[in-house]
């Protein structure tokens, strides 16, 4: 047996005891100990409905400075004069997230909430130069993120979509300690994907990165009930050369559009497609997801094709001997992949190649005629002709490929299996486009006669009796007929591609936010606005050409308007700041605002757009480029006409 001991011998033998046993009564009591207590938290709802506040550029560059100072451990002058909206009282908290710039690491980030925007600015400066633990923290420029505007506070299950503009708007969650997220972090975490899916792990790393530790962790596990309210905020960044931007998204909110901003931000994606290619073998790192650090094992040859032509349309702006080594190492891994007939073909005496996967079983027509569009551009570009038999026997293939109408078979194969015949959308385009470059190379005038043909097929079948309205916004049929038409008279086939710009015009968007304006889609996709901005460029050359001076103005004005979404959607220093190597993402464009995966293509047809405004405006802009704005006198009348320069 054993008997229970007395409180005074279990008091004597074990004195731990005694603090228990104190704690026990005192917490009865209402009364913590010394060092022992923790305040009970604030309730959730004081940050509910926040009205909208006023914060001019004054403000804002004031908030920098206060924020600056603070890291530093200095004084600052208060400038209540000139920045009245600082210094302001509110009846409610005003929160406010205070961020530093880390070229290779994810951004530090604190928070802070007071009745006034300096004394919140002031506490979560010293929580972030505390946490930091960064001794080059004020190398770094500085971010902050004032929330605007609060809704009412919702409940939602961990496991359920998370339908939500994560864009715009970040989240204050009913946590203890209190955990929040800026919009920009909600993607570079991926605490919410694109589905919807609420990320547990995304939500540890945030929690982790806050130095919140675990304690936070349980309020988030898996098909757990969550409060939260959403926010958004204004958002602006301290410029290296002083003053502050904007932000809108990921990128700068005010970028003005003169012709050196577009060909840096061309230069931008030339850098990404450099740093992507592999010298040794020519292969590129074809698909980054920036949230994750994480390469992509998947490929595609046609892509490959086009972004080899892009460096080398970059390279004869800038006569750059690192990307001419880089594009020249992609272009002989591309040769590495040409392949002649199948065995039937070869034994019936055909003698081509098409551009295909050693390990595939089919070929695709799109493959070799940007194949061929990629060579085209190395010879323009570098004056060597040492691939022109190359060209010519991918050529053939294409024409081997086509029917006597002009409709073009989309994929060959090196097996005899029966198929159903794949036909797309793009290939003949892309085909149009090659042989008029190669034409230009060899004088053929075999790949104009079959060109054509292909072009009228398109405008006879696929295009019959569509309208504007529902015509295919075919891009490289554009480009391709631009300058087929300096070749051949087709007056029909010219009207024939007005029809797809006057379309691709008519579908832009004009609103309802300042961040979609220029695209054609309201969550806009960083390739399907380029290749509408490349179709553009080339048919506005074409309607001046042609004597149509109206089309040439309405296709370059609809083109420019789209400038902003190609710089809005390529990542900066700014736009890359929450992934966990901001370093990588540099001069790559996301694939959509909510998902920010870089694909070459989406970085080849983001810069070929940005180059051909350049080339453009700097003809239009005339001797002051900098009327030129990236915001729309729609939306901000201050700014004036951005299409005033022409």
């Amino acid at each position: 047996m054993h008997a229970v001991l007395p409180i005074k011998d279990a008091i004597l033998r074990r004195p731990k005891t005694i603090l228990a046993i104190a704690s026990i009564v005192l917490i009865a009591l209402g009364v913590g100990l010394p060092g022992c207590s923790s305040p009970k938290p604030l309730p959730f709802n004081r940050f509910e409905n926040l009205p909208e506040l006023e914060l001019d550029l004054a403000d804002q560059s004031h908030l920098i400075e206060i924020a600056r100072a603070t890291l530093a451990g200095t004084s600052y002058k208060k400038r209540v004069e000139e920045a009245r909206n600082v210094y302001h009282e509110h009846t409610q908290v005003r929160p406010v997230f205070v961020s530093v710039l880390r070229p290779r690491e994810r951004a530090r980030t604190a928070f802070g909430e007071a009745n006034t925007l300096e004394k919140a600015v002031v506490e979560a400066s010293k929580l972030l130069k505390r946490v930091a633990d960064d001794p080059k923290l004020l190398d770094y420029r500085i971010r902050i993120d004032v929330v605007n505007v609060t809704g009412e506070i919702q409940e939602r299950n961990t496991r359920s979509r998370w339908r939500f503009d994560i864009i715009h708007e970040g989240f204050l969650f009913n946590s203890d300690p209190l955990v929040t997220a800026l919009p920009q972090e909600i993607i570079g975490y991926e605490v919410i994907d694109k589905k919807g899916k609420f990320q547990y792990g995304g939500m540890r790393r945030l929690i982790k990165e806050r130095v919140l530790g675990r304690i936070a962790r349980p309020f988030f596990e898996g098909g757990k009930d969550v409060e939260f309210l959403r926010f958004k905020a204004i958002s602006f960044v301290e410029k290296a050369s002083g003053g502050v931007d904007l932000l809108i998204g990921m990128n700068y909110f005010d970028m003005p559009l003169s012709p050196e901003d577009l060909i840096r931000s061309a230069i931008a994606g030339g850098e990404y497609l450099k740093r992507n290619v592999n010298e040794m073998n020519g292969e590129f790192n074809y698909r980054y997801l920036a949230q994750r650090d994480y390469d992509s094992k998947s490929y595609n040859l046609l892509r490959h094709a086009g972004s080899v032509y892009a460096m080398y349309a970059i390279y004869e702006a800038t006569r750059d001997p690192d990307l001419l080594r880089k594009a020249d190492a992609a272009k002989n891994w591309m040769l590495t992949r040409l392949r002649g007939p199948n065995d039937t073909d070869k034994a019936a005496g055909e003698d081509f190649l098409v551009y295909v996967d050693p390990g595939d079983n089919e070929a695709k027509t799109g493959g070799a005629a940007l194949a061929i569009y990629a060579l085209a551009k190395h010879a323009q570009v570098t004056g060597s002709r040492e691939h022109l038999a190359e060209m010519q026997k991918l050529a053939r293939f294409i024409d081997h490929c086509t029917d006597e109408n002009g409709q073009l078979l989309g994929k060959y194969h090196y097996d005899q299996k029966r198929r159903r015949p794949f036909i797309s959308n793009y290939y003949p385009g892309e085909a149009v486009a090659a042989l008029t470059r190669l034409n230009a190379l060899d004088g053929d005038e075999h790949w104009l006669e079959l060109a054509t043909r292909l072009a009228t097929n398109l405008k006879d079948v696929r295009d019959y009796g569509k309208d504007a309205r529902t015509i295919f916004t075919d891009h490289w049929l554009c480009i391709g007929m631009n300058e087929l038409a300096t070749k051949v008279e087709a007056p029909e086939l010219v009207q024939h591609v007005f029809l797809i710009g006057d379309g691709i015009a008519d579908e832009q968007l004009d609103g309802p936010t300042i961040d979609v304006v220029g695209s054609y889609l309201s969550n806009p996709v960083s390739t399907h606005t380029a290749v509408r901005t490349e179709a553009l460029m080339a048919l506005a050359a074409l309607a001046r050409r042609t004597g149509d001076s109206a089309r040439a103005e309405k296709y370059w004005r609809t083109a420019l308007k789209s400038a902003n979404i190609h710089r809005r959607m390529q990542f900066t220093d700014v736009g890359a700041m929450f992934f966990p190597a901001p370093h990588k993402a540099l001069g790559g464009v996301m694939e959509r605002y909510n998902w920010p995966a870089i694909q070459i293509d989406d970085v080849w047809h983001n810069s070929v757009a940005l180059l051909e405004l350049w080339r453009e405006s700097g003809v239009l802009a005339g001797a002051d480029p900098t009327k030129y704005y990236g915001h729309l006198d729609k939306y901000f009348p201050q700014a004036g006409d951005i299409y005033s320069a022409h």
